[in-house]
């Protein structure tokens, strides 16, 4: 697909209408330049683009600026909690109330410890055990739900034959609830809901890139926003390589609903380094396909090397060991990253 012809033929935002636009293609597909070309087509609409972290969010930035130029829209790229402030109308929790993640982890484990379980009595001191808890709570609580609902759909378990579990469960999701609104505070869960409630007014397209699977909530605020204004949704998608099917899952949940999805292939040519072409083309491949590695490596070349120890100190030995080699054999330092 030549990227620069579609963004160059599309009718401008103006026209565009309202729907989910999937973009699916494997690494090195010109995913990025994509999703770069459909800001550029609605950029009289200030279209925001949303990435997983706050580290992506000063990359694209880049990138979108390298490519476009000035960029004065408003938060033109954000995090997912970023578009959760912005379309959070007036009246909603202000950002100061949120808990963060340390403090839900310490209320966690508070309740954990407080409470009188039963069939979690044995799990609670377990490695892990708070981690676990936090998301449950927080997949209950982002279940698209709200919260008396939430709380008979845990009581219906618990009726159906849910046991001990469930009554374990419905007692600290309650008590966290209960604590939280004590407090004066909020969580992720309620920004989603006061984020959901501001769609209705909410006219910039959106753009999801980077993200590998949504949450519940994520997903219903996803199909709600593309009901309102054009929405892009880039997905890795590889069905070539059966180690990534995993992904197809997610990409097929999203198909019944797209009013149009666009597939890019593999580019070729994308490596200068033969090694990173080879490692690109058989990283993980279970296909029973034999792909040759590159053969007259040179010094200086460039490429991959992959440096295996024991122990985190051997490692970084081994490590520094590598990098006084490529120096001394003339590489740059600024040429050389560690992964």
């Amino acid at each position: 697909m030549d990227e620069a012809a579609t963004a160059r033929d599309a009718p401008h935002a103006g026209s565009a209408p309202a729907g989910l636009t999937l973009l699916l293609g494997p690494p090195n597909s010109g995913r990025l330049g994509g999703v770069i070309d459909w800001w550029v087509r609605h950029e009289g609409d200030e279209p925001v683009i949303v990435v997983p972290t706050q580290a992506d969010v000063t990359t694209l930035t880049i990138e979108l600026t390298r490519r476009v130029g000035t960029v004065l829209a408003r938060h033109p790229v954000c995090t997912f909690a970023g578009l959760l402030r912005l379309l959070a109308p007036p009246s909603a929790p202000a950002p100061a109330g949120q808990l963060g993640e340390v403090e839900a982890r310490v209320l966690v484990a508070q309740l954990l410890r407080e409470m009188p379980l039963q069939a979690l009595d044995q799990a609670a001191p377990s490695p892990g055990a708070i981690a676990a808890a936090g998301v449950l709570l927080r997949e209950i609580a982002e279940s698209g739900l709200a919260g008396t609902e939430a709380e008979l759909a845990l009581g219906r378990w618990l009726e159906r034959g849910g046991g001990a579990a469930a009554r374990d469960v419905r007692a600290l999701f309650n008590a966290y609830r209960r604590r939280l609104a004590d407090a004066g505070r909020f969580d992720s869960a309620d920004l989603v809901q006061a984020a959901a409630a501001g769609c209705e007014t909410w006219s910039r397209p959106v753009a999801f890139y980077g993200f590998s699977s949504f949450s519940s909530a994520q997903h219903a605020l996803v199909r709600r926003l593309s009901q309102a204004v054009p929405v892009l949704l880039s997905l890795d998608h590889d069905p070539e390589r059966s180690y990534r099917r995993a992904y197809d899952a997610e990409v097929d949940l999203w198909r019944g609903g797209a009013r149009e999805t666009s597939v890019l292939g593999r580019q070729a040519g994308v490596f200068v380094s033969p090694d990173l072409a080879y490692l690109d083309a058989a990283f993980l491949s279970t296909d029973g396909v034999t792909i040759p590695a590159p053969a007259d490596r040179r010094p200086g070349d460039g490429g991959v090397r992959f440096l295996m120890a024991s122990g985190r100190r051997g490692e970084v030995e081994l490590v520094g060991e590598e990098v006084v080699r490529l120096l001394r054999e003339g590489s740059l330092p600024d040429d050389i990253g560690v992964v």
